[in-house]
């Protein structure tokens, strides 16, 4: 009989450690889910801790070996943005970069730098895209007039004169420059603001003509900009007397707007060069959005984030669930377990007196 009581007692103890664990569980996980209710909860990574998973994965990965890869072949492209934003990194972690490396980066500089050699260059440039050396080079020397609305109405003037003549027209183009001109209208069902969907538009206008748009986001952008187009009233637009809704329907060019206008978003959290050098990262209309998420979250370190990482490592750290996510997940599975296994010993305690009572 002794050993019985000692045994209910330490049965009943048991279970009462158990429920007081439950039910501080209980509180705890209610308590969480009532201040940051569902509907409140992020699910992806916040900004900070983007940065801060991005920034890990760099420091990572950025040995002095995969870094002196990576700047040679930014040198042998001439692009000497890259190759001075690795640069940068390798001085900010104090890693030591191979001397000849560092040579020939040294002579890239020294001959884009050249007053001569850049004034030529730049003219070359302003001529033809295909002369143009470098993405800078290009926003410098063609910019001006790419990026403004100038452009915008030499582009749909000489198209409505080649459709009127029956001649090809680059429906694209033609897409990219109503987008630029309307913007105003054009948010009011893509989102964004005017000027980040101008931005976007210009911006992809110089990538197109320098041939940096990938297979894929080109078809996408072609397929977005697949649209009937009113020549009628293209010339109106031109000076203001009509709005993109008179020209093309609003909510087809929509996703083409969205696309502009996350892209918008890139320029303007890294610069136009940089915008058009992650384009090479972009597929799609949700490629385009994560890239704005993580230029949102990094800044200008986004092209040599990209760059040490690659694309798909990056996408998948921004595509993790957030710390809410995983301590409401983490609470709610806890909680489970500590009431089955309460619940559960109760039962099996109960059904084996029911037993024991069957057999007497």
């Amino acid at each position: 009989m002794a050993r019985d009581a000692v045994s209910k007692g330490g049965r009943g103890l048991h279970y009462a450690l158990l429920l007081g664990l439950a039910a501080y569980t209980t509180s705890h996980t209610f308590n969480v889910l009532r201040n940051t209710p569902f509907a409140a909860i992020t699910l992806q990574q916040t900004g900070a801790q983007l940065q801060a998973s991005l920034a890990r994965a760099v420091n990572a990965e950025a040995t002095p070996e995969r870094l002196a890869i990576l700047i040679d072949n930014a040198v042998t492209n001439t692009d000497r943005e890259m190759a001075d934003a690795l640069i940068a990194l390798a001085d900010a972690r104090d890693l030591t970069l191979p001397s000849d490396v560092l040579e020939r980066h040294s002579a890239l500089v020294d001959r884009l730098d050249n007053p001569f050699n850049r004034a030529t260059d730049c003219v070359a440039c302003m001529w033809d895209f295909d002369n143009c050396q470098s993405i800078s080079q290009a926003l410098w020397c063609k910019g001006p007039v790419i990026l403004t609305p100038v452009d915008d109405v030499f582009v749909l003037t000489q198209a409505g004169i080649d459709a009127a003549t029956g001649q090809e027209v680059d429906q694209l183009d033609v897409t990219l420059a109503v987008v630029g001109l309307g913007a105003t209208g054009l948010v009011l069902v893509s989102g964004g603001s005017s000027y980040i969907v101008k931005a976007g538009a210009g911006a992809l206008k110089v990538a197109k003509g320098m041939g940096k748009l990938p297979p894929a986001l080109l078809r996408t952008l072609r397929e977005a900009a697949d649209v009937p187009v009113n020549w009628g009233r293209v010339g109106d637009l031109t000076i203001g007397r009509a709005a993109v809704g008179d020209v093309v329907d609003m909510t087809r060019i929509a996703p083409l707007g969205r696309m502009a206008g996350d892209f918008g978003q890139i320029v303007t959290r890294t610069s136009p060069a940089d915008g058009i050098r992650l384009l090479a990262h972009v597929d799609n209309g949700a490629d385009m959005a994560r890239v704005a998420r993580v230029t949102d979250a990094v800044g200008v370190d986004a092209p040599r984030t990209f760059e040490v990482l690659g694309k798909s490592r990056v996408f998948r750290i921004a595509a993790r669930l957030s710390d809410d996510v995983f301590a409401a997940i983490t609470g709610i599975l806890l909680l489970a377990g500590q009431w089955a296994a309460l619940l559960g010993g109760w039962a099996a305690q109960f059904g084996l007196r029911v037993l024991r009572r069957s057999l007497r």
